[in-house]
């Protein structure tokens, strides 16, 4: 990310300086790769432009605000920074995705917009971001590789204005910036309402699912436990001083009251809900540290 101190200026006042060095015609003539096509799991996105490429705009700017750019994938950051700055839009970078930084920031360039990728690395999603910069009276709009529908409507429940895949052409998130910095909606209310009640849906059930962890004896875990570090039932039996045979019995009692079908279903099911990291945060390390 961008260093220096927390102004709009700096890199957009360089790239300024250089561009107005061309012809105006010249600079009609170019076309950009910055928001090019991008693909998500190995499959183009759905918001991506026909084209790899995307003109640049050099009529009246469509929003002249300021805008913060916070995305933790440098390349792109400085390359969708520069396609906008070309467009008239007065944006900074990020200088980190902490949120402490970035409320430093904001205090000093008083952005209208963010822009905000949703992963932002080592494990950590936008929405605390989002909900910092709403309270802030930043607009948002999310921009990522991972357009879900959840997690969208985690976006939204957020705070966030709208939600893009990083292959949205250039002229549409201009409009949407324009948009945001107004006020205006940038999703149907019924969609928007279907997401959050999909959302509510999803988390009911994954409480479901994750109450029948809750039934499992201290042992029955314990057995669960080794499976998902990848012990087998002779291993597990050895561990605890007990048969093959009873381990056996404890894996089927596991697998009815999670109610799979299978061991390998179970150990699924343990690391998609959580139960896994919770159970490490919990004891502090691995519970088969001890049996090593």
């Amino acid at each position: 990310m961008q260093g220096g101190g927390p102004s709009f200026s700096g890199d957009r006042e360089l790239r300024r300086d250089t561009r107005e060095a061309n012809s105006r015609s010249d600079r009609c003539r170019r076309r950009s790769p910055a928001v090019a096509h991008f693909e998500v799991d190995g499959q183009p996105d759905a918001q991506a432009p026909s084209s790899g490429n995307v003109e640049r705009i050099d009529s009246a700017p469509r929003f002249a605000g300021q805008v913060l750019l916070v995305d933790d994938h440098a390349l792109f950051a400085e390359a969708l920074a520069d396609a906008l700055d070309q467009s008239g839009v007065d944006v900074a970078l990020a200088e980190s995705t902490e949120p402490e930084a970035i409320v430093a920031q904001i205090a000093a360039g008083a952005p209208e917009v963010a822009i905000v990728d949703f992963h932002l690395g080592a494990d950590r999603d936008a929405t605390p971001l989002i909900a910092m910069l709403s309270s802030q009276g930043v607009a948002t709009i999310v921009v990522t590789a991972d357009a879900s529908r959840t997690v969208a409507a985690r976006c939204y429940e957020a705070g966030a204005r709208g939600v893009f895949g990083k292959g949205i052409p250039l002229e549409t998130l201009l409009t949407a910036l324009e948009s945001a910095a107004d006020g205006s909606p940038l999703i149907d209310g019924a969609e928007r309402h279907a997401l959050l009640t999909e959302l509510r849906l999803e988390r009911t059930q994954h409480r479901a699912r994750l109450t029948r962890f809750q039934s499992l004896t201290v042992r029955e875990s314990e057995v669960l436990g080794g499976l998902c570090e990848g012990r087998s039932a002779g291993e597990i039996a050895e561990a605890f001083f007990v048969s093959v045979a009873t381990v056996r019995s404890q894996i089927r009692a596991i697998l009815t009251k999670l109610q799979v079908n299978s061991q390998l279903a179970a150990v699924t099911e343990a690391y998609r809900l959580g139960w896994v990291d919770s159970r490490r945060e919990n004891q502090g390390s691995s519970p088969w540290d001890v049996h090593k």
